[in-house]
């Protein structure tokens, strides 16, 4: 009877921990467009840019919790399709469009959702004709997800606007 007991308890334990790993990321809209409003705002703020400038976004990393933890892509996916929409419409801002960039990264045998740094991102800016890259990660945290994005200038490698957001799972 003490051995059953001890199965159940052990066959329990180890359901709860598997639904833990399989547990998703979901981001609901409002923080895709906080994130987004947060960017609009330093670009529309910034008074040296003067001329139209041509932005990509790229798939955002994923950063698990734990080493063996998969997040699935469709999450960085999905953040990278709704950022871009609500990107649109930011004077003096034109974005690559998806189709563009699929055939540069995948010519040059590259995907969107390799790591950015400065020296990579000046030759995607050439790739992709854009003069800058908006990419960034999302980070499970255990309890709450957060959300960091990166504006980069191709033509210096650096980070021209940053904006978090974070959320309870």
């Amino acid at each position: 009877m003490r051995n059953l007991v001890a199965l159940v308890i052990i066959s329990l334990s180890l359901c709860s921990l598997s639904a833990q790993a399989d547990e998703s990321i979901v981001i609901a809209p409002k923080y895709v467009r906080e994130l987004a409003q947060n960017l609009k705002g330093k670009i529309s703020g910034d008074k040296s840019q003067s001329e139209s400038k041509k932005m990509a976004v790229l798939n955002f990393e994923l950063i698990p919790i734990k080493e063996n933890q998969k997040i699935d892509k469709s999450v960085a996916e999905n953040l990278r399709e709704d950022l871009s929409t609500e990107m649109c419409g930011i004077k003096g801002i034109e974005l690559v469009e998806r189709g563009q960039m699929k055939t540069a990264l995948s010519s040059a045998r590259l995907d969107q959702s390799y790591i950015i740094d400065p020296a990579t991102a000046k030759e995607t800016g050439k790739m992709l004709s854009a003069d800058y890259i908006l990419c960034g990660s999302v980070s499970d945290r255990d309890l709450f997800v957060v959300i960091n994005a990166r504006i980069i200038d191709t033509q210096t490698g650096e980070i021209k606007y940053s904006a978090s957001v974070d959320f309870n799972k």
